[in-house]
């Protein structure tokens, strides 16, 4: 980070868990993942275990998992490692406006 009052730059520290936050894009939202048989309770755990090792937070209701501010590029990856077991439903959206020319 750099303090422009002495000029000098210093490393980031994160938080406890060790590992810096995740990416962001400009398009970021909520990832749903629904078990559509409750016999894939493992694969949900593996998402979250996933999505957690990249950063992001979790919450797990029954047979649903909701990662929060996931990227873009992240929601593709993680609908690619678990798309063929669950249903994701991801929105996304960008914060503030955009500037169109003209």
């Amino acid at each position: 980070m750099y303090d422009c009052q002495t000029d000098t730059y210093t490393d980031f520290q994160y938080g406890q868990t060790g590992r810096p936050p995740p990416p962001r894009s400009g398009l970021c939202g909520p990832l749903e993942a629904i078990s559509p048989e409750p016999a894939r309770q493992s694969t949900l755990s593996r998402l979250v275990a996933h999505a957690s090792a990249l950063g992001y937070e979790c919450r797990h209701h029954g047979e649903r998992v909701r990662v929060l501010d996931v990227s873009l590029e992240h929601a593709l990856q993680l609908d690619a490692a678990f798309g063929a077991e669950l249903a994701i439903r991801c929105e996304l959206r960008i914060d503030g406006f955009v500037p169109l020319p003209g």
